[in-house]
């Protein structure tokens, strides 16, 4: 009996850690007329004392980015970027297993600017994290993939990334869910479904 309870409690345990988790690390997307704001989740902020914040404002009517940050109580930074002398979007993937999603802008002199970061900390289906590393699909992914086609259309920058070319050229739609799979696979990683034709 003791053994159950204890069973029970750690699996209670890990399950509010990885919605914590998910939750800490899934910013707050605010839209409005011609305007988009990403920020740290109200969550992230509470728990870490306000120690640490990003606010990332695209205005379009006036074409401006303006990046908040602050480290500490004592360190901010505040940068205006305008759109004129941003070049384009980047969008990286991480090599670690738990799918992890930069998105930059890059400067016509080639300076970076982080937008956002997602991260994977427990995946919530089986093979999830393996497609969040291999095909860059997944909840993450996804997630990262929207904001991204948010923040071109709000900036009217292109997106330039290796990643997602290696996407297109290996990577296809699951006919069945929906989700992005590899090309080369007999069934889906995420509904079992059988992919089109024999590859």
């Amino acid at each position: 009996m003791n053994d159950l309870i204890f069973e029970v409690v750690v699996s209670a345990i890990a399950v509010v850690m990885g919605v914590t988790a998910y939750y800490l690390r899934t910013p707050d997307i605010e839209k409005g007329d011609g305007w988009l704001c990403i920020k740290h989740s109200t969550l992230f902020q509470v728990l870490s004392l306000g120690l640490f914040f990003r606010r990332v404002r695209i205005d379009k009517p006036i074409r401006t980015v303006t990046i908040d940050t602050r480290f500490g109580w004592v360190v901010t930074r505040h940068t205006v970027l305008h759109t004129d002398e941003l070049d384009h979007i980047e969008f990286r993937g991480g090599r670690d297993r738990r799918g992890k999603y930069t998105i930059l802008l890059v400067g016509k002199d080639e300076r970076e600017h982080e937008m956002y970061t997602f991260a994977n900390s427990v995946p919530s289906r089986p093979g999830e994290a393996v497609d969040d590393n291999v095909g860059y699909g997944g909840t993450v992914g996804e997630e990262a993939r929207e904001l991204l086609k948010d923040i071109e259309w709000f900036t009217g920058l292109k997106t330039a990334s290796l990643m997602l070319r290696s996407e297109k050229a290996l990577m296809a739609e699951c006919p069945h869910c929906g989700r992005v799979v590899s090309k080369y696979g007999r069934k889906c990683l995420y509904c079992g479904g059988p992919l089109e034709g024999d590859r």
